[in-house]
Formats: structure tokens, C-alpha cells, sequence
């Protein structure tokens, strides 16, 4: 099994969000303060793509009118940048678990 380095918990809201109970808006600023709350990587290429995406769901978070395609095209970049391996090592450490299930 992969080591990751860290992970982003948003397993408090997620149902809630597929509920209807908070609006993608309020997903996104959870994503977003979640994620900048993980230390910086000493990687450049992993930071860069971690700040770029510090952005997205701070844009998503500001824009009431966000929908969940928009939300989901970042979650999946999201998801892409968790699973970048940090090492050559079959199932080695990989960057940020998405816990998005309690």
C-alpha cells in the first residue's frame, strides 16, 4: 500500500454536500482551507501544482454560483496531484490521501 505523505480530510462535509446540505461553494472552502493547511512540499512541481489548486477552489469557493462540474474537473486534478509518486518504489510514498468517507 502507498505511504502518503499527508492527507486532506473532507470527510465531515462531503455527504453533506451531496445532500444539498452545503452548497459546492462552501465544499470548495473546505477543500481549499484544508489545503493549505498541508505543509509545503519540498518538491517544486508538487508545490507549484498544490498552489495551483490552492486557487481553483479559492475561485470556486468566492463564486456562489460554482456547480459540481466545475468542482469536480478540480477534484480530479486534485485527486491526480494526492497520487503523484514521490519516489521510484512500487507503492512508495505518494503525496495526499482524499479521505472523502468516514
Amino acid at each position: 500500500m502507498a505511504k502518503w505523505i499527508n492527507t486532506l480530510d473532507v470527510s465531515d462535509v462531503w455527504d453533506k454536500a451531496d445532500e444539498g446540505e452545503i452548497t459546492v461553494a462552501e465544499l470548495a472552502r473546505v477543500v481549499h482551507d484544508r489545503l493549505t493547511a498541508i505543509p509545503a512540499y519540498s518538491n517544486a512541481d508538487v508545490e507549484y501544482e498544490r498552489q495551483t489548486l490552492i486557487e481553483e477552489f479559492e475561485s470556486l469557493a468566492d463564486d456562489e454560483d460554482s456547480d459540481f462540474d466545475a468542482f469536480n474537473y478540480s477534484w480530479d486534478r486534485l485527486y491526480d496531484w494526492g497520487d503523484t509518486s514521490l519516489d521510484t518504489v512500487f507503492n512508495g510514498r505518494k503525496v495526499c490521501w482524499l479521505k472523502v468517507f468516514i
